[in-house]
């Protein structure tokens, strides 16, 4: 190190040594991916010329970043640690430009998901590892879209080949949503079967066994990242170390919000030991209490899938079922019902009003799960109100 000399590695990025025992990075076109100190936990340690510094502070304007650093603090272990050279810079600067990339093929993925979403089920996990387009959610959008589809040329006067290929579309609708509600895997369709050919080149991936983790949405702001979903990992500890789409992240804090847990995880260097798994652990089956019978539990299923959210949320753990497929299959029910009803022959002016309902919620229920990953109730279940809060009560005795 020389006193008061300015080191350019380039891209904007320049170093000054000026400063005590410390230094100032500003860059102007390049995003560095550190944190500063926030009260008691130390910024991100970064080496330059053999020397190991802390982040103490950040300044960010439209001029770019102007970062203090400062000597590494005795006693501190340093867990994450980058490299401040010109080939760091170059190594994010390309990252930056693959990240550009693929956002704006995500934008066209997203745009375009009830057609992703009939791609096969590899090409899909392969997108939704490079570009962050949720896999089963595609499925999920493709399959309804394939269901109503096919629902049209059921009821729809046409020929018999026709019909019969609606028939063969939605059942293979019933059966891609049902595997992706239930599997958080991504599922392809016949149609897209000629393009099987693309998928030759995944056929040497080594997947985890058992259910993969069930990420209602993911952000990542490098060097962090944060994880949203509707299930709690009880298994995950801070501090603990995940790999998670090819990097290592610590996790540093878990959180309840929106209806969903949250959880914040870090950077770490590759050679990091993985602690903590992506698979969730085997989920227990709640013991059916007071006797029960299989009557008493399809009549509670008719009910709670129409109730309002909360209440679905409260009882469904007791039926051993996911709560998104209350809804799935009962917004179905109105979408499919109430679509034939109105197509069909000779609709009655009477119930035309009841049948629409159906048809609106239906499909409002649908898109809107698809969208969110929550479950959405009925109007039908209004009615119930007194019942579902009666269960509540008694299921918390």
């Amino acid at each position: 190190m020389m006193a008061g000399y300015m080191y350019d590695l380039g891209h904007g990025v320049r170093v000054d040594e000026g400063h005590g025992d410390g230094l100032v990075v500003t860059s102007t076109e390049v995003v560095l991916p550190w944190r500063p100190r926030a009260g008691q936990f130390v910024g991100t340690a970064v080496t330059w010329c053999d020397q190991l510094f802390e982040a103490r502070s950040v300044e960010r304007d439209d001029g770019g970043q102007r970062w203090r650093l400062a000597s590494w603090p005795e006693g501190e272990a340093a867990r994450n640690v980058d490299q401040l050279d010109a080939d760091r810079i170059e190594s994010l600067v390309a990252e930056a430009d693959k990240l550009k990339k693929s956002r704006g093929f995500r934008f066209v993925l997203v745009l375009f998901s009830p057609l992703a979403g009939l791609m096969p089920g590899p090409v899909q996990r392969r997108w939704e590892r490079e570009h962050n387009v949720p896999g089963a959610r595609a499925t999920i959008l493709s399959a309804v879209t394939e269901m109503g589809l096919g629902m049209w040329w059921i009821v729809h006067p046409g020929p018999v080949l026709l019909r019969f290929f609606g028939w063969m579309l939605f059942a293979e609708a019933m059966v891609r949503l049902w595997f992706a509600l239930n599997q958080d895997e991504p599922m392809g369709s016949f149609l897209t079967a000629p393009f099987g050919w693309v998928t030759a080149s995944l056929s040497n991936e080594s997947a985890e066994k058992g259910r993969p983790i069930s990420v209602v949405r993911w952000t990542q702001d490098d060097p962090e990242m944060a994880l949203a979903m509707l299930d709690p990992r009880e298994d995950w500890l801070v501090d603990g170390i995940i790999r998670f789409r090819g990097s290592l992240w610590r996790l540093i804090e878990k959180e309840m919000g929106g209806g969903r847990f949250v959880y914040h995880f870090e950077a770490v260097p590759a050679d990091t030991p993985v602690t903590l798994s992506l698979v969730p652990p085997p989920r227990q089956e709640r013991q059916r209490d007071r006797g029960r019978g299989l009557v008493a539990d399809a009549g509670r299923f008719v009910l709670l899938s129409f109730a309002p959210q909360r209440f679905q949320e409260q009882l469904t753990p007791d039926l051993n079922l996911r709560v998104r497929t209350l809804t799935w299959i009962s917004a179905g029910v109105e979408l499919f019902g109430g679509t034939v009803n109105l197509l069909g022959p000779a609709p009655r002016d009477a119930l035309i009003g009841l049948d629409l309902l159906f048809v609106i919620e239906g499909a409002f229920r649908l898109v809107k799960t698809a969208v969110t990953g929550l479950p959405v109730g009925s109007l039908l279940g209004l009615p119930f109100i007194n019942v579902y809060e009666r269960w509540v009560r008694s299921d918390g005795e």
